[in-house]
């Protein structure tokens, strides 16, 4: 999130000054927090964590399943899916948990949202219409609409953060590869073209870079690529079965969910490969981080 500072001349702002006009201008620590979903008390429900893996926090208590979650960019709203009215649908909520409304109302299966990097609009998974297709919804659960229409599996959207692309996941070409497409829909173009699956792409919050998973090496890695599918690398090499990658607000490290024995935890690496760690540590199911943006340490 941009913000917009009116400073005084450069010569007469001291450091402790900036400090208190904007704490990020004087280099003050940051903390950002993870919305993630765990078992750990039973039932699939959504947590919160400081980025070090601190202060876990449960925000929904509910006998259902809960996961999927996604962060509206202002920090404020969380969509999530639940079968809590007995199918899979998708909701939203406030960051505490409050406020909770339900945006979908249909026998079929819709999952993943994520929202629209203005706010406006969610993009979500269904097989509403006969195979998985990407739609469109409001906020409020108005203005339904149909993006993808083909007989191919499409799924997993993530929108660029100018909002203009959508990239996702397809089997339309014979196998899963990640391909982008205006976030108006059209013609999509294909940025993997690898017979291995390629799928769950997460832009970078510079648009530059998308981070995805694959399996093209063996195991179920996180590789990146740049937003053309050039200069593409392996990311991770754990040797395990790994999901859900998300990106750190300020685009230095990737959060995801990676098996661990017979569970899964939410661990971090850097975006150079470095500073690999387990943030969750806990022996119950802990997946689908999604990152909160920053916020000064007090």
């Amino acid at each position: 999130m941009q913000r917009s500072t009116r400073l005084a001349p450069a010569a007469l702002v001291s450091v402790a000054a900036l400090a208190l006009i904007d704490p990020t201008l004087a280099g003050a620590p940051t903390v950002s927090t993870i919305v993630f979903c765990s078992d750990r008390d039973g039932d699939s429900d959504i947590y919160t964590m400081n980025d070090d893996g601190s202060a876990v926090r449960r925000i929904t208590s509910n006998e259902s399943d809960e996961f999927d979650t996604a962060c509206s960019l202002d920090g404020l709203w969380v969509t999530f899916v639940s079968d809590r009215d007995g199918n899979l649908e998708i909701y939203v909520m406030r960051i505490d948990g409050t406020s909770v409304r339900r945006l979908t109302n249909h026998p079929a299966l819709d999952v993943n949202p994520e929202w629209s990097p203005d706010g406006t609009r969610i993009a979500f998974e269904s097989d509403r219409d006969g195979d998985r297709e990407i739609w469109l919804v409001n906020p409020d659960g108005s203005g339904l609409r149909q993006l993808t229409s083909n007989t191919a599996a499409d799924g997993g959207p993530d929108w660029s953060p100018d909002g203009s692309r959508i990239a996702f996941q397809s089997d339309r070409s014979g196998h899963f590869d990640i391909w982008t497409m205006n976030s108006a829909g059209g013609e999509p173009r294909n940025l993997t073209n690898d017979a291995p699956r390629d799928f769950s792409p997460c832009w970078s919050p510079d648009g530059e870079r998308l981070v995805f998973l694959s399996g093209r090496d063996g195991p179920q890695e996180l590789y990146l690529m740049g937003r053309d599918g050039a200069n593409m690398g392996r990311l991770t090499h754990t040797s395990s079965e790994n999901h859900e990658p998300d990106w750190s607000p300020d685009g230095m490290r990737v959060a995801f969910a990676s098996r661990r024995a017979s569970h899964l935890e939410i661990l971090v690496i850097g975006a150079d490969g470095s500073g690999l760690a387990n943030l969750t540590n806990h022996s119950g199911t802990n997946r689908g981080p999604s990152w909160l943006p920053a916020k000064t340490k007090p």
